[in-house]
């Protein structure tokens, strides 16, 4: 189970990208699907767009992960 949780919930804080894929091999922030969240006031107004169209899909990634941990632990516990 732990293994399964493992493969679930530490891309979220590891990746930007899907499994099976790779990051490039340079440091990223926690929670990086979501870490441009820290940079939104510093982008011009068509540059806000794309980056909360971004967040959007990095939250979407990261309640997405966060149910299927829940659904396996539910599972496993009966």
């Amino acid at each position: 189970m732990i293994q399964d949780l493992a493969r679930i919930l530490v891309p979220i804080n590891f990746t930007r990208v899907s499994r099976f894929r790779h990051d490039p091999a340079l440091t990223i922030p926690p929670l990086p699907s979501i870490a441009a969240a820290a940079d939104l006031d510093g982008l011009d107004a068509t540059t806000l767009g794309f980056a909360k169209t971004q967040l959007v899909r990095g939250q979407n990634r990261l309640i997405s992960a966060l149910r299927q941990a829940r659904r396996h632990i539910e599972l496993v516990a009966g």
